[in-house]
């Protein structure tokens, strides 16, 4: 008399294209065990699936010790197969129902939650799409009217947005240009009196003269020893200055005063107090050139009317000691 074992029966089956396996039952039924191997082959069968598949593999599986079933046995077991089939079916059909339903829930708490703040430009995008977490053809069919017309007074607000920004960046671009325009007259009347050679021909030839006049101009203010500061590292103010570099610091100062750059609420010696003597220092890669000591003057001198022109950090190189 065959002993009688629970087997588990695993029936897989694939589209064309699908990997091995990709769609699988799992069916436990009594068998006598009719025979033992050590080879696993032994126990797939392939049938062919009349369904659509590929192929149909029934997998019988004792672990370690396989066991293959008779036909009989296998014909048995994929009589069990259509049942199952609906019963898997029937299974993923209620699971995918309450994923809808968990989903359309979540929905509706979006739909909600969005709906209870005030209407605003930010909640719909440039393209009149909504900016929050739900599509629009996921929204509740009994909360469609409330978003329609939630999102119409969105855009509404959003229109009127666009239209001031609009007209702000208009009347910006306007004042950009009168003040272009302004500043182009400045620098060729500057230049008709005071300018080289080389920027009046670059003036005749439709240039700007931009950054020669500034150049020019910083010269023409501050000296010839005048530069901007747009290289080295400038280090910690120094506490005891030379008399040289004292007096370096004060005609730079006293320039800038009298070219009313510098309130005159300070005059004299006081008017030092509007620069600063310190040293700068240059990259390690940068030969030749180990630093040197400058004053310096943060955003105060401008190359005409500050209303047409913006402020400059400049500089001027102290003495050497062996100078």
């Amino acid at each position: 008399m065959s002993s009688q074992k629970t087997i588990e029966a695993v029936v897989s089956w694939n589209k064309f294209g699908e990997p091995a396996g990709a769609r699988e039952m799992r069916l436990s039924v009594n068998m006598p065990v009719t025979e033992r191997t050590t080879d696993v082959e032994d126990a797939l069968i392939p049938l062919w699936d009349p369904h659509g598949y590929d192929r149909q593999t029934v997998c019988v599986d004792h672990g370690q010790h396989p066991v293959g079933p008779t036909s009989q046995e296998v014909i048995s077991l994929l009589r069990q197969v259509p049942a199952a089939r609906a019963a898997q079916a029937a299974r993923e059909k209620a699971e995918k129902e309450e994923r809808a339903r968990r989903c359309e829930e979540e929905d509706r708490k979006d739909v909600l939650a969005a709906l209870a703040k005030p209407p605003a430009s930010e909640f719909v995008y440039r393209d009149g799409s909504p900016a929050f977490n739900v599509r629009l053809d996921n929204v509740p069919e009994d909360l469609r009217g409330q978003v329609d017309a939630y999102l119409a007074q969105c855009r509404e607000l959003l229109n009127a947005k666009i239209e001031l920004e609009t007209a702000a960046a208009a009347e910006k671009k306007a004042q950009e240009d009168l003040q272009k325009a302004a500043r182009g007259k400045y620098i060729r009347e500057w230049a008709a009196e005071h300018g080289s050679e080389r920027l009046r021909l670059q003036l005749a030839a439709g240039l700007d003269g931009w950054p020669l006049y500034l150049h020019e101009r910083l010269i023409s203010d501050l000296g010839e020893n005048a530069q901007l500061d747009n290289d080295g590292d400038d280090q910690d103010p120094l506490t005891n200055p030379t008399i040289e570099q004292l007096e370096t610091a004060k005609d730079l100062a006293s320039n800038l005063l009298g070219l009313g750059q510098i309130l005159p609420e300070r005059s004299g010696d006081e008017v030092l107090r509007h620069v600063q003597i310190l040293p700068i220092k240059f990259d390690e890669d940068d030969e030749g050139n180990d630093g040197f000591t400058i004053v310096y003057a943060r955003a105060i001198w401008t190359p005409g009317p500050p209303e047409l022109f913006h402020k400059y950090d400049v500089r001027v190189r102290c003495p050497d000691e062996d100078d």
